[in-house]
């Protein structure tokens, strides 16, 4: 579903495509972040219900996940 409104809005939005160019990157990393969790369209309303697992999902997947890989990598990886 995604890879067809991302074709569709190529075409018809494609020469607009140069006022878009600051958002594209945060336009990807909103529906990367989104992509594998396995979220049915459907099962985003009502939006209340939805809203705090999505925080919770956000805040074990980027934040305490990177406070536990960082400092792991930094002290497992050897210096060059």
């Amino acid at each position: 579903m995604i890879l067809v409104l991302a074709v569709l809005s190529g075409i018809l939005l494609g020469e607009h495509a140069d006022r878009m160019k600051d958002y594209t990157l945060f336009i990807l990393a909103f529906v990367m972040m989104f992509s594998m969790t396995g979220i049915d369209s459907r099962s985003l309303y009502p939006v209340r219900a939805v809203f705090r697992p999505m925080l919770e999902g956000i805040f074990l997947n980027y934040i305490l996940f990177s406070l536990v890989i960082i400092p792991l990598a930094w002290f497992l990886m050897p210096d060059r």
